[in-house]
This record gives structure tokens, sequence and C-alpha cells, in this order.
């Protein structure tokens, strides 16, 4: 609703909102999960409530003090590290989430920790319905207003749904703990649970950190390579929206499926590490390794087929259709990247996919500064350096698990095979698009037909030529509760 400038504006915002809520909650959330999580198995119920209390102090102190150093630096960020000035009011709107999200987050880890997703689950619905719904609403008010107040509607409807998540999960605490925890067990010492907290929380708060940073990096280099090579502010802001907000959005869709394997992986790899199980290992990356590569494939060549099509119908921007090809091209890396960073995580080895991010997002600012910066290319080099950079990175950590684990690139046969399945895939999309142009349907109903018949036949190929299993189907956790066998 808001365009590609507005999402422009908004998109040069978040990755810094997102990097002082990195930094405020310091992986604490994920460190009470795992604490919480170990003390209930021993019925330690007095730890628990003891982890609970002290990491809810310790970020509800850092949010303020984080809060009021970003009040105290907002207009040095404004003027020095966002490219347009316009962007002030969509900062603005995002700070009160400082303090509203990291607390959240406690919660969360509580939950979690506990294995009771219910609270956590039903947060996350009531957050998103009033998001679209308050998003929507203050975009279609704002919008006759100009553009920068629309996009600050836009982030304010995001906090503005974090608000009543947060509520509705204080609201299901104390429902839960009326009478508070029940049992006993040993005491833990503050300087005990703070000593966990660093240790826990240390590696993989860095990784993120790091990872969120050179996003942030990116948001602010782009749009002045782009101003090099010779774009207004509003055309560059236009165009980094185009990129981050559509073409980047539309290939970042699979990745709903990668972060669940990736997240399943983990336990999985720590299993088989644990039991100094070799075999196990391999064959469970390799598997891993091989689904995802499988289910990257349809919708790589959907995205490219039809890239003119989606652009247009999704959001209205068909002149992105260009650079939804281009990084198509790097989209089956992005999606292996999850994968193994996955598998190196359950490895025990969070910082070697931190490591390899780096080297690769080297890679890629330089390609980002000298190619974007060519008035022939422009936000098309953003893209190739986008491409190297997911190509990169996979090809590191590929390197990685093989030096770790003896990890193993899909043979020739399972190539070949899916090779043949992408090639009934072509074939079939080519013949229904034919019929649905025969008939006469709406575009988009076309698509979507398309997509799901064109997405069940590569499917049963899969399975018929055994690159695919019943046991693969299982990894991704989110389909369990669906599936006729467990």
């Amino acid at each position: 609703m808001i365009g590609p400038e507005g999402i422009g504006l908004f998109n040069l915002v978040y990755p810094v909102y997102i990097l002082i809520l990195i930094i405020t909650t310091a992986g604490i959330p994920l460190a009470v999960s795992k604490m919480v999580a170990q003390h209930l198995a021993q019925n330690n119920f007095r730890a628990i409530k003891k982890i609970f209390r002290v990491a809810l102090f310790l970020v509800f102190f850092s949010s303020i003090f984080f809060t009021t150093v970003t009040l105290v630096l907002f207009p040095y960020l404004v003027k020095y590290i966002f490219y347009d000035p316009r962007v002030s009011l969509c900062f603005a709107a995002t700070i009160p989430g400082i303090f509203i999200v990291s607390l959240s987050s406690v919660f969360r880890g509580y939950f979690q920790g506990l294995h009771d997703m219910a609270p956590t689950a039903t947060a996350q619905v009531i957050e998103q319905v009033i998001r679209i719904t308050s998003g929507l609403l203050l975009a279609y008010y704002l919008l006759p207003r100009g553009i920068t107040l629309a996009a600050t509607g836009i982030a304010a409807s995001g906090i503005i749904g974090e608000f009543f998540g947060f509520g509705a999960l204080i609201v299901m605490y104390l429902k839960r703990h009326r009478g508070g925890l029940s049992g006993s067990g040993a005491y833990l010492r503050t300087k005990y649970i703070l000593h966990e907290f660093f240790n826990l929380c240390a590696p993989i708060t860095a990784g993120r950190f790091i990872s969120t940073l050179l996003v942030s990096v990116d948001a602010f280099v782009i749009p002045r390579r782009l101003a090099a090579a010779g774009f207004t502010s509003v055309e560059a802001t236009k165009t980094f929206g185009q990129f981050t907000g559509v073409a980047l959005t539309l290939i970042s869709i699979p990745t709903l499926l990668t972060i669940s394997l990736a997240t399943s992986l983990v336990p999985a790899i720590a299993d088989a590490e644990a039991k100094n199980n070799l075999t196990l290992l391999r064959s469970r990356s390799d598997d891993a390794i091989r689904v995802t590569f499988l289910a990257a494939l349809p919708f790589c060549l959907y995205f490219y087929l039809f890239a003119q099509e989606l652009t247009q119908y999704i959001f209205n921007a068909p002149e992105v259709a260009g650079l939804v090809r281009i990084l198509c091209l790097g989209a089956p890396f992005l999606y292996i990247i999850q994968t193994t960073t996955g598998i190196l995580q359950g490895l025990g080895k969070p910082l070697v996919p931190v490591k390899n991010m780096i080297i690769s997002s080297v890679l890629k600012l330089a390609g980002i500064w000298l190619l974007t910066a060519n008035p022939n290319l422009s936000i098309r080099g953003t893209a190739y350096s986008f491409v190297l950079f997911f190509v990169s990175a996979a090809s590191l950590n590929i390197m990685s698990l093989a030096r770790l684990s003896r990890f193993q690139l899909p043979r020739g046969v399972t190539l070949s095979k899916s090779g043949l399945a992408i090639l009934c895939l072509c074939l079939v999309s080519a013949i229904l698009r034919q019929l649905c142009l025969t008939w006469d349907l709406w575009q988009p109903v076309s698509l979507v037909i398309v997509a799901i018949l064109g997405f069940l036949i590569y499917f049963f190929i899969l399975l018929l030529t055994g690159l695919i299993t019943r046991q693969d189907i299982r990894r991704f956790s989110f389909l369990r509760k669906y599936l006729p066998f467990q």
C-alpha cells in the first residue's frame, strides 16, 4: 500500500532497530529458555523462579538504559547513519519497542523453557492480527498526508502489535502462576546465574549482532552508492525499497521452510555428536542439505519464470522483475546457508558460520561499492553482489562441514534425478500456463493453479524417484501434526 519508497524508508530504519534490540537483550531470553528447561528436568522450581526474576530485572534496566541512549543519540543517528532524513519520524516510532520487545522476549524464553508453547503462539497470533490491522488502517489514513507519515504508521503498527502481544503474555503468565510455581529445589546464587547467562549468550549474541550489523551496513551503503550512480535522494530510497522490500522479500519466502528445518536440525545434530556417531551425523547432514536443495529448486524456478507476474500482482512493482531473476541465481545458496548454519550450531560451532558470513559480507560490500555506483548497473549491481554473498557463504559453510563432519556433496545420481524433476516441472508449468490462457482465467488465479499443481507433481516425482522419503518430510516440524504417519 505504501509503495517501494515507503518500504525503503522503513527498511532504512529496521536493521538499526533490530541491532539495538540485540544489544539490549544480549541473548538473555535464549539463556532463560535453556536454563529453565535444564532445571525443569530436575523439578527445581525454586531455581526457575530465580532465573526468570534475574533475567527480567536485567532486561528491564537494560531496556531503559538503551532506550535512553537511543533518544540521546537520535539526532546523530538521523544525521550521520540514515541516508534519508525523512526516516526521523519512522525511527522515532520504533523506539518504544525497545522496552516492550525486550521484556516480551524474556517471557517467551521462560515459557519455551517450560515447554509451554501455547502462550507464545497465542501472543504471536494476537501480535500479527493487531499489527496487520493497525498497519492497514494507519497506512490508509496517513498515506494521503504523505509517504513519510505512511511509513511511520507501518513502523508504529509493529510496536502496537508487540504491545498487545506483550500484554497477552503477562495475562497468561499471571493466570498460569496465580498460586506460584509449586515445588522446591536447590538455591541458585545470582552470581552463578549471571555467569551461566554469559557463557550461553556470548557466542550466539555475537553472531546475531554481527549478522544484523552487516544488514545495517547494507542499508547505510546501498543508497549512497546509488546516489553516486546519479540517483536523487528520493530515487535512491525508492530503489532501495524495491530491492529490499520486493525482490529480497519474494525470494525469502521459502526460508519459512528452511528455518524450520534448521531449527529441527540443531538438537538432531547435537544428539548424533553427543553419541559420537559419525555415521549418523553425516547421514543427517547429507539429508538436510539434500532436502533443502530439492525444496529450493521449484521455488527458484517459479520465481524466475513468473517474476513479472508475481511482482505485478503481489507488490504492484513489475519493474523489479529483473532484480528477482538475478537473485534467483543465488537463491538456492541462500537456503543452504540457513540449513548449514543449523548443522554447524548443532555441532557446537556457532561462530564458524559467523566467520564465514563476515568473509562473504566483505566480498558483498566490495561488490556493492564497485558495481552499484556504475550507472549502467546501479541496483542490478547490488543484486549481483548479493548473489556473490549467497554463493560464497554457502560454499564456506559446506567446506567447514566437510572439515568437521566429512560431509559429502550430493552425488551425480541425485543431481540427475533432481534435474529430471525440474525439467518435468518446467514442462508441466508451461502446459498449465497455456491451458489457463486458453481458458481465459484471471492471471493471479492461473498463477496459483500453476504453482499448486506444478509443486504437487514435482513432489510426486521426488517421492517416485526416492529423492524424498517420509522421514525427510517429518523434519519439517510444523507439518508433523498434518501427517498421517509419525
